[in-house]
């Protein structure tokens, strides 16, 4: 993050809550994807940007500051659920990738044996 320790805290503040409300977007739209991206940009720009910035020790107690420390949490189960639920789907995946494969080789199994017998 930059170049943020050069604008007013306030500045900061705003880029950080503008990728949450564009990860709350993305998730009511269903683009997982997108929500990711926001809400890591929403993450790091609370630990990298407001954290980080000169001014933050005499801020930490302002509304805003304190808004986004309380859903820096929120963000970060977001993205733990997101990435369990997203492990689930592709466990998912192999579970019928594997349950076809093996429709397959069934399905085969007693025609090459009709072709051994004749």
């Amino acid at each position: 993050m930059s170049g943020l320790a050069d604008k007013p805290i306030t500045a900061v503040y705003r880029s950080a809550a503008m990728s949450l409300r564009k990860a709350n977007l993305a998730r009511e739209s269903g683009d997982t994807d997108e929500e990711v991206f926001q809400l890591n940009a929403f993450v790091t720009a609370v630990t990298s940007g407001v954290r980080a910035h000169p001014m933050y020790e005499r801020r930490k107690t302002d509304k805003d500051c304190v808004d986004l420390e309380n859903k820096l949490i929120d963000a970060v189960t977001r993205l733990s659920d997101i990435e369990s639920d997203e492990e689930k789907k592709a466990e998912e995946r192999e579970v019928k990738a594997a349950a076809r494969r093996l429709e397959q080789e069934t399905a085969r199994t007693p025609r090459e044996e009709e072709s051994d017998d004749a």
